[in-house]
């Protein structure tokens, strides 16, 4: 690691991807049924992956200020077979009372099968608000965040509610927030992993 937690990461390990069956159609609390699991290609293989996170501590959403990266690779060997690229930049930037931040992640998944669980889904959870719950998908995908932010330096300080209970502090600031998404189907193994994801 470095002075900002930089690291390069590997991993090998045996994995084992089956379908899971539902056992509760609704939660304990309300109604709202649970959603389908999503179909899966079945097979066991070894699942090896390299990361370098270059200050990760940096992300668009966290207080630190500067640039950051990541690049993630990984690669099945055995009953599935494919390989996935990943890549992250982010940058925050803070003066006086504005801040400005930005978040870019890209990646591609490829192999003659492409297993449908390796997809990237884009939408509402998945950093697209406004849209379906994985609404899109592909085997190419990227995704930009950005946020403008003024405060304007009210109440910033801590509520304190008793000697051991604090509140944070109400802080009003005008925020202007963005979020951008794509996702491309580029091959025929693309093309059938997509149907297979029901």
């Amino acid at each position: 690691p470095g002075r900002f937690g930089s690291a390069v990461r590997i991993d090998l390990g045996l994995a084992d991807d089956r379908r899971a069956s539902v056992s509760m159609k609704e939660g304990l609390l309300g109604r709202r049924e649970f959603r389908p699991n999503r179909n899966v290609l079945a097979g066991r293989y070894w699942r090896t992956a390299l990361t370098l996170d270059w200050r990760p501590d940096i992300s668009g959403e966290l207080m630190r200020m500067g640039y950051g990266g990541r690049v993630h690779y990984e690669r099945s060997d055995g009953d599935l077979r494919y390989q996935r690229i990943e890549l992250r930049g982010a940058t925050r930037w803070n003066r006086g009372r504005v801040t400005v931040a930005a978040r870019a992640d890209a990646g591609q998944v490829f192999g003659t099968v492409i297993p449908p669980q390796q997809l990237f889904e884009l939408g509402t959870s998945e950093a697209l608000p406004g849209y379906g719950y994985k609404e899109f998908a592909g085997d190419r995908a990227a995704v930009l965040r950005g946020l403008a932010m003024y405060r304007f330096n009210l109440w910033t300080a801590p509520l304190r509610l008793s000697t051991r209970l604090w509140l944070p502090s109400p802080s009003p600031a005008f925020t202007i927030g963005v979020q951008a998404g794509w996702t491309e189907v580029s091959t025929s193994a693309a093309r059938a992993a997509l149907v297979g994801l029901g």
